[in-house]
């Protein structure tokens, strides 16, 4: 069984009251939005593969 099919089971075995916050409950949920951070990406070509950074760059 799904965790899809265990919270609709749930659900349905609610009394009545209980339903309208369930559905308050999922519209915030729906509506919270998550920040992605926009990273910064560089092409060194290669010159980092297999070393050790550290060494690298305090030479």
């Amino acid at each position: 069984m799904t965790t899809k099919e265990k919270v609709k089971r749930r659900i349905d075995n609610l009394p009545e009251e209980n339903i309208k916050k369930v559905e308050e409950f999922l519209n915030k949920l729906s509506s919270v939005k998550v920040d992605k951070k926009n990273l910064t990406l560089y092409d060194f070509k290669g010159q980092f593969d297999n070393k050790e950074i550290r060494n690298r760059a305090y030479e």
